[in-house]
């Protein structure tokens, strides 16, 4: 029962081992949809979530973590690695080491073709999300040569970032929306 810029919203949960919610039913934050599960084709266990946006269709399936807010604390990261073509790079391993002592190594790929559509805004390839605040080193390699930049991860927000092959990184968001209607006056 809710939509995004007058499109209906669904969201999808795949390989559980048991159902416990069905098609229609009013859930709210917490509640147990169903039991994790390896059913279908997968490698193992887990919970398979899309966010899909305007059809219930595979071709409709958006990134779920630029629609979920961060927990408290931590933020999102949203990139978009291109050749100086602007080519999206598809599968390219990243790696996202925070500077805090002992965090762990995140290892991202960006999306391959046809898995996932960009967000209309941010047009990314990559997104990270659940990452505390805080300051990050970003690896991958392009053209056998290793490409790196520092990106700030702020608490509750999305950080953006792009790379454009010769070019090099970028930390400026896309431009607002505009609004393409604008009320009169009474």
């Amino acid at each position: 029962d809710f939509g995004y810029n007058d499109q209906q919203l669904y969201t999808i949960y795949a390989h559980m081992s048991k159902l416990l919610a069905v098609v229609g039913s009013h859930v709210e934050t917490g509640d147990v949809l169903g039991l994790v599960g390896d059913t279908g084709a997968t490698t193992g266990p887990h919970l398979h979530f899309e966010v899909r946006v305007g059809k219930n269709t595979f071709y409709n399936t958006s990134n779920p973590e630029l629609w979920m807010a961060p927990p408290q604390g931590w933020g999102v990261l949203v990139g978009r690695l291109m050749d100086e073509k602007k080519d999206l790079l598809n599968r390219s391993e990243v790696s996202v080491q925070s500077i805090a002592p002992k965090s762990p190594l995140r290892i991202v790929n960006t999306y391959g073709i046809g898995a996932v559509n960009s967000d209309e805004y941010y047009q990314e390839n990559l997104v990270l999300g659940d990452l505390p605040a805080g300051i990050y080193k970003i690896t991958f390699k392009y053209n056998d040569e290793d490409q790196q930049t520092w990106v700030e991860v702020f608490p509750g927000q999305l950080s953006y970032f792009t790379f454009e092959g010769v070019n090099g990184f970028n930390t400026v968001r896309p431009p607002a929306p505009t609004l393409e209607f604008l009320p009169e006056a009474l």
